[in-house]
């Protein structure tokens, strides 16, 4: 019984007469008054599409009549090449779809800006297409929101950031919101503006994927190709004035192939995140190009826009992710790389703290070694009595007792404690001078400090190890630059700490003495005025900076930020 049924649908559905019969004319200065009087109309299918340089008429009859008040008359063409006209230019809410409200033979006219033919007419109830019109303006609101979120995100990262990437990806968005936005909007606001945001597009989509995979460092002949295809972009729009077109997913592809080379040599999982949007986006369009110049056949224009408006916001949601990642990625490599300098600055430190403790243990030592001299030559002569030994053990115990103490200061000096605590800075400053006091005395540099002492909350060694650096980088200058009569002054001045040296300046190389690394001692890990200056700013909200002055140098404290 079923298969009967089956049959009958069948054989009903064969034999059934369509809605519309639709009829196609060739404009020859046709108005709407005389239209209706031409005969030379041909029958044409519902979906028409073939190139010509000339304007359309269509005529639309109507089969049946239950249509009035119920249904809508749809004209959509791909990405709306074809602007239409009615009578009266009475449309419905759209500029391409107007009421049914009688049975009367429906003309319209259809212009081909771009010498393309693409429409699809449908007749649908009218109830269905508002309900369908609602949801689809509130998902395209969804999509423009996205899209339009992800510009101002990337484009605030850039201005604290100075990325390229973001700001790349960035007007990219801007690009891929105007396409997206007027691809469901007739094109008799020009054709030409909208070659020129595919343009738009492809260059800084271009320019993006260069620097988010860093094709120059991984794929250089990559990057020469990518650089080249910016030549090919600006080819195809000039192609435009000769009305020649090309597709340009299949150049897209060339983005895929270069991301999925890069993640083969570096493995960075941010580029997976690059390679699934571009994947989605190049393959829907290859997959529409295909249907339509491969086998010709005609997609819903409806269906394709949705597409649109589905898979870019989500490809904008995935390479944002993957920025975001790319982000976790670089200050996950920034912590390490800090922590890295931290070792190295302590390794650094108990380097100087052993060199000035050989310093300040050189004259002690050699105390004693003169007190067991005196008296092995006191014993040698039968001279050695109890309150000679006596007076030796004495003297050798000051000099241990020194030496107990210093070692005591350094320890203090170097220790690590985790909680903050209210120091004075001239004390904090004391503590520096005792450590390198050996130097100063060895290369007889003179040193003044003046200036209303004042209170610092935070870390006391680490600051002391800031005012340390900077007056063992004065005391290498110094000595560097054999000046005569050396001297480092510090002055106190309402939060701020400056100290001045008369060791010539810094000139040529002012800009990066900051710099990790850099360095122009012979054994320098090039660390101590970067990690100093890290310090100061991270640990007290503070600012150090330089500047030449006379005859010599200034490295200032600022607190006032504190």
């Amino acid at each position: 019984m079923k298969f009967f049924i089956l049959i009958l649908i069948f054989i009903n559905t064969m034999f059934a007469n369509p809605m519309f019969d639709v009829y196609i004319v060739e404009d020859d200065g046709f108005t709407f008054e005389n239209i209706k009087f031409v005969k030379d109309f041909d029958k044409s299918s519902p979906n028409i599409k073939f190139d010509s340089s000339s304007n359309y008429w269509l005529k639309i009859k109507l089969n049946g009549n239950n249509f009035e008040n119920k249904y809508v008359l749809t004209l959509y063409s791909k990405l709306f090449i074809n602007p239409v006209e009615f009578e009266n230019n009475n449309f419905f809410i759209e500029s391409n779809v107007i009421e049914i409200k009688d049975n009367k033979d429906i003309y319209v006219k259809v212009f081909t800006p771009i010498n393309e033919v693409d429409l699809t007419i449908s007749l649908l109830q009218k109830d269905s297409y508002l309900k369908d019109n609602i949801i689809r303006k509130e998902l395209y609101g969804i999509s423009y929101g996205i899209i339009f979120a992800t510009f101002l995100y990337y484009f605030a990262l850039y201005i604290f950031n100075k990325e390229k990437s973001f700001i790349y990806y960035s007007i990219t968005q801007v690009f891929i919101f105007l396409l997206i936005y007027f691809s469901f909007k007739d094109y008799s606001f020009s054709y030409l503006i909208y070659q020129f945001l595919i343009f738009g597009f492809l260059i800084f989509s271009n320019l993006f994927t260069k620097e988010f995979l860093n094709t120059k460092k991984y794929a250089p002949f990559l990057n020469k190709i990518l650089t080249f295809l910016m030549y090919i972009f600006l080819f195809e729009l000039v192609l435009y004035f000769f009305d020649i077109s090309i597709s340009f997913s299949w150049f897209l592809l060339i983005y895929l192939i270069s991301a999925i080379v890069i993640y083969k040599k570096n493995k960075a999982k941010s580029t997976i995140f690059y390679i699934i949007s571009w994947s989605i986006v190049i393959f829907t369009y290859i997959f529409v190009d295909f249907q339509s110049y491969f086998f010709n056949k005609t997609i819903n224009p409806i269906f394709t826009i949705d597409l649109i408006h589905f898979i870019i916001p989500l490809e904008s949601l995935i390479l944002a992710f993957a920025l975001s990642y790319k982000i976790k990625l670089s200050e996950d490599d920034k912590k390490r790389k800090q922590s890295l300098l931290i070792h190295q600055n302590r390794l650094s430190s108990m380097g100087e703290m052993v060199s000035n403790i050989t310093h300040q243990w050189r004259q002690p030592l050699t105390h004693l070694g003169y007190l067991f001299m005196n008296i092995h030559t006191a014993f040698k002569h039968n001279k050695l009595n109890k309150k000679y030994m006596e007076d030796k053990i004495s003297e050798a115990n000051n000099q241990i007792s020194y030496m107990s103490e210093t070692l005591k200061d350094f320890r203090d000096f170097y220790s690590i404690k985790k909680e903050k605590s209210d120091f004075g800075a001239l004390k904090s400053i004391q503590k520096a001078l005792n450590i390198c006091s050996s130097s100063l005395s060895l290369y007889e540099i003179d040193v003044v400090v003046n200036g209303d002492d004042f209170y610092i909350c935070g870390y006391e060694n680490e600051f002391s190890q800031v005012i340390l650096n900077i007056i063992s980088n004065a005391i290498d200058a110094l000595n560097k630059n054999s000046v005569e009569n050396p001297k480092i002054s510090i002055e106190l001045n309402k939060n701020i700490i400056c100290i001045f040296d008369n060791a010539k300046g810094i000139y040529d190389i002012q800009d990066k003495i900051f710099e990790p690394y850099f360095t122009t001692k012979v054994s320098g890990s090039g660390i101590g005025l970067y990690m100093s200056k890290t310090i100061i700013e991270d640990s007290f909200n503070g600012k150090l900076y330089h500047k030449n002055v006379d005859d010599g140098s200034m490295f200032c404290i600022d607190l006032n930020f504190y």
